[in-house]
């Protein structure tokens, strides 16, 4: 999600190395052409390949050289930023679409496919939860998994499941957890068995995978995803109401699914990734750096 330095400067690097390989053949090149340029009649080809054989035209070639090197790093720091706006709202916002109250459950009763423009929804329970008996506490994710994973596709914060976790079994639940909970001193290693107590209910769970982060989670938070396929099979009467429903639908439906959700409810929230991008684009940090990374290119 954030920058990566060395990538960006990889055109940069790959711009030095052409310089040296450059600078080290031009000269074996020019004596060919000076060769050649003696063979001819007149004097004129003939001191210019002296000339350039000489050394003269290096400057000019390392002067170039260094022009598209520049270049092409302004206009890769320049995508990096756009893509890193885009990849940074993805994982804030977790799908095209996001709708939340500020406090509590989702209004009774609420279909986000019912929404205009609406392709596939997905929704979430989440809570804070102990890990374990007396572990600390830990933001505890029920989602439903084959939907989200219908919300996400095709963008680059689909999620990747670890086996069989969308299809309900018997056995600990397949859990994903974050690296947090996985490196604390009273965390879950991966493939590990632990018990969480979620609405009166103590499950079994299995680490199955760690990430770094999951789409519309807060960074930096421990977490465990749970399948909710998973927990209402071995919990059917569990009151696990959504909190945040995830939605797919175009950039442009977005002030209208607004305008249903305000009408029924007021304080629930809407918020776009396509909104969120723009904002972070606009930030007074990202409009300097994009300025003096213009700048360099000018200079």
């Amino acid at each position: 999600v954030g920058f990566d330095p060395l990538i960006a400067a990889v055109p940069a690097l790959v711009g030095i190395a052409a310089g040296i390989v450059a600078v080290r053949l031009y000269p074996l090149v020019m004596r060919g052409v000076s060769g050649l340029a003696r063979r001819r009649r007149g004097l004129v080809p003939m001191l210019a390949a002296r000339r350039a054989s000489e050394g003269g035209g290096s400057a000019v070639l390392l002067v170039l050289l260094a022009t598209a090197t520049v270049g092409a790093f302004g206009v890769v720091a320049l995508d990096s930023l756009d893509r890193g706006a885009d990849l940074a709202a993805w994982n804030s916002v977790g799908a095209s679409q996001r709708v939340e109250p500020p406090t509590g459950a989702l209004p009774t009763g609420f279909d986000a496919t019912t929404l205009p423009g609406v392709e596939a929804a997905a929704t979430e329970f989440q809570g804070n939860i102990p890990l374990g008996l007396s572990g600390p506490q830990t933001l505890f994710v029920a989602v439903e998994a084959a939907a989200l994973a219908d919300v996400l596709a095709g963008t680059p914060v689909a999620p990747a499941y670890p086996p069989g976790f969308t299809e309900p079994g018997s056995g600990p639940i397949p859990a994903i957890i974050s690296t947090s909970v996985a490196e604390s001193p009273r965390g879950v290693k991966p493939g590990e068995t632990f018990t969480m107590s979620v609405e009166g209910y103590n499950l079994t769970y299995r680490a199955a995978m760690v990430v770094d982060s999951f789409p519309g989670l807060p960074p930096g938070r421990g977490f465990v995803v749970a399948p909710r396929e998973w927990f209402t099979a071995q919990a059917p009467a569990a009151r696990i109401v959504p909190v945040v429903a995830f939605l797919r639908a175009p950039e442009e439906a977005a002030d209208a699914i607004r305008s249903v959700v305000a009408a029924d409810e007021p304080t629930v929230t809407v918020t776009s990734q396509a909104e969120d991008a723009e904002a972070r684009r606009s930030e007074p940090v990202t409009g300097a750096v994009r300025s003096l990374i213009l700048l360099a290119v000018l200079v």
